[in-house]
């Protein structure tokens, strides 16, 4: 009887072994060289006439052989497969976060799903939006969004005016000068709006999705270590496809 975490990486081992012998097997029966032989003789008509040596080119690969290995193969790939999914239907763990069970016997095939789901959870929270700590902020439940205290500044407006330079005289005219200048013309009050997060719910949200992240980990490795008893089904499906009138 083996642990259900150590069948799960030999699914794998057994698929790629597998898959590569079932590939050789494959090119190897399209080659016609390899699967043809022959063996010649040579028998002169009299006595007296010329011994040819025998011409023998041997037959390389035997197709039942050839596909013997892919099925040797196929069947331990079933029955590891078979093994591990039977383990399956079985492994189930809580989770838990401290004493508290937010789900009791979650099977590990959901557990392992869970945790890419929660992984994306932890990018999303981690990278929520905050509030600028430049400024109080307040909820404002009417509209729903948070504003900050009104702040006000002065709206001014260019204007042009006449400077003298010099008044006039009985031999010189006046002498001045168009300038601009600000001139107040109002006040702006502007109110700071924003749809942000408090940084303190963000860091709250990060911490409870860790926790659980944390938490579907453990359960995932208490349940992979559920003990699976061997199945062996590869040989009887496999006997049936090569029973003897077929090959």
């Amino acid at each position: 009887m083996s642990k259900l975490h150590q069948v799960i990486p030999a699914v794998a081992g057994q698929a790629k072994i597998t898959a590569s012998r079932i590939t050789e097997v494959h090119h190897a029966l399209k080659t016609v060289s390899v699967l043809t032989g022959h063996r010649r003789t040579f028998q002169p008509f009299n006595d007296e006439g010329v011994q040819y040596a025998d011409d023998t080119a041997k037959v390389q690969i035997l197709g039942y052989d050839a596909l013997a290995t892919a099925r040797a193969e196929l069947v331990k790939l079933i029955d590891v497969t078979a093994t591990r999914d039977e383990g399956n239907t079985h492994a189930r763990a809580d989770i838990k976060v401290g004493d508290e069970v937010l789900a009791p016997g979650v099977p590990a095939t959901t557990l392992l799903w869970l945790e890419k789901q929660l992984d994306d959870l932890y990018t999303l929270v981690s990278k929520l939006p905050t509030l600028p700590a430049d400024k109080d902020w307040t909820w404002d439940d009417q509209e729903r969004v948070f504003r900050a205290e009104a702040t006000r500044t002065v709206k001014s407006k260019k204007v042009q005016k006449v400077l003298t330079l010099a008044p006039a005289t009985e031999r010189h005219p006046a002498q001045a000068q168009m300038v601009t200048e600000d001139e107040p013309e109002g006040t702006w009050t502007t109110v700071a709006l924003s749809g942000a997060f408090r940084a303190t719910e963000v860091r709250v949200l990060i911490d409870r999705v860790a926790a659980v992240r944390a938490a579907v980990k453990a359960a995932r490795a208490d349940a992979n270590e559920a003990e699976v008893e061997q199945v062996t089904i590869g040989a009887s499906i496999l006997d049936y496809v090569f029973r003897g009138d077929a090959v």
